[in-house]
């Protein structure tokens, strides 16, 4: 009876022992898989990062920026402005203010450049035509690489087979082992 006993404690620490491995073997995997789709996680973000920049540099270079548009919407008080100080001078003409005269006529004059540079520059951007700025993939490429990340990886078994003849002699039989990895 003791010898049987043996025999079954025997059979059910192997079978522990199976176990561990397998359960160890499992969360190898598993880890496994995580990193691959940390990895293809990452890389996402990176395109999306990228794509994102390079959609606001495009936009940027091709088109009217923002800062641009502040400063035409400043151009009407600025030619008022300098309208203003063209009728002050001319109203107060006086030699001993000469050298005030002087500056604000260089002010002036440095107003108009600016105002015919920025009138040059809305000129220019006003009269661009819009670009076919565009992005791909379309929805039809986005379903088919969806479908192929849906399919991605892939979980099988390996099998081995063991010789349980033990006859020399005879015709080898074999038994298969399934899910041994």
């Amino acid at each position: 009876m003791k010898i049987k006993k043996s025999f079954l404690n025997l059979s059910i620490n192997q079978l522990k022992n199976i176990f561990e491995e397998l359960n160890k073997k499992k969360e190898e995997m598993k880890l496994q898989i995580q990193k691959i789709f940390t990895k293809l996680r990452n890389e996402l973000n990176n395109r999306e990062d990228g794509l994102l920049a390079k959609i606001d540099m495009k936009f940027d270079n091709v088109f009217i920026k923002e800062k641009d548009i502040k400063i035409y919407e400043k151009l009407p008080k600025q030619i008022a402005k300098s309208l203003e100080e063209i009728k002050s001078i001319d109203k107060e003409w006086d030699i001993e203010k000469l050298n005030y005269f002087l500056n604000c006529c260089s002010n002036i004059e440095k107003s108009i450049c600016n105002i015919k540079e920025q009138n040059e520059s809305l000129q220019k951007n006003s009269n661009s035509k819009i670009l076919n700025i565009d992005y791909s993939p379309k929805e039809n490429e986005l379903n088919q690489f969806l479908e192929k990340i849906k399919s991605f990886g892939d979980i099988y078994y390996e099998y081995e087979f063991e010789n349980c003849s033990n006859k020399e002699n005879e015709q080898p039989e074999y038994i298969l082992n399934e899910g041994k990895v």
